[in-house]
C-alpha cells in the first residue's frame, strides 16, 4: 500500500486528483522521489526544470503549482460536468422525492 503524502499543497492536490502516487509520479516525470518528497512537504522550492516537467504531466497552468492560483477541477472532472444535464438530472431526483 502506498504511503500517504501531503494533500495540502497544490502539487498534493492535482497527485491525489489524478491518482498519483510519489512513486508513480516520480517514474512518470523522471523526477527523484526524494526531491518530489521534499516538494510535497515544502522542503524545496521547485527547479524550473522540474516546474515545465510537472506543469506538462498535470496540464495546468504554472501558477497552479507555485499556489498562485487555485488547483481546481481535473479536466475529467470537467468533462463529466459538461456532458452532465443538470435539468434532467434534478427533475429525476425530484421525481424520486428528493425534494420535501
Amino acid at each position: 500500500m502506498p504511503k500517504p503524502f501531503n494533500k495540502t499543497t497544490p502539487l498534493g492536490q492535482l497527485m491525489w486528483q489524478h491518482g498519483y502516487t510519489v512513486n508513480s509520479l516520480s517514474h512518470a516525470t523522471g523526477i527523484n522521489v526524494r526531491i518530489m518528497s521534499d516538494y510535497l512537504a515544502g522542503r524545496r522550492e521547485f527547479t524550473p526544470k522540474h516546474l515545465a516537467l510537472l506543469v506538462t504531466e498535470f496540464d495546468v497552468p504554472r501558477a497552479v503549482l507555485v499556489g498562485d492560483q487555485p488547483v481546481g477541477p481535473t479536466p475529467a472532472n470537467r468533462q463529466i460536468a459538461a456532458d452532465v444535464d443538470v435539468t434532467a438530472l434534478v427533475k429525476s431526483w425530484v421525481a424520486a422525492g428528493g425534494a420535501a
